[in-house]
């Protein structure tokens, strides 16, 4: 699945997802869980085939000169009934 952050998310919520990456696709520095993340970069939650329940925290640097665009790719699964 993927989704896009476009503004600060003090607890963006993981709940359901494996595996979660995400790529600065914008031209902000932007802090996930108080690391900077560069534009082009990565940042990766690499804990393999656990569902996740936590929060993480997303802010963007304070720039209106710069563009905010956080790619979060990542796999859920679906039961099927």
């Amino acid at each position: 699945m993927h989704r896009i952050i476009r503004e600060n998310q003090e607890n963006y919520s993981l709940q359901g997802m494996i595996s979660p990456s995400f790529q600065n696709g914008g031209t902000s520095n932007v802090y996930i869980d108080g690391r900077e993340i560069a534009p082009g970069k990565t940042f990766s939650v690499n804990v393999p085939g656990i569902v996740l329940q936590n929060t993480i925290q997303v802010i963007f640097e304070n720039d209106p000169n710069k563009t905010n665009r956080l790619h979060l790719h990542f796999v859920q699964l679906e039961v099927k009934q």
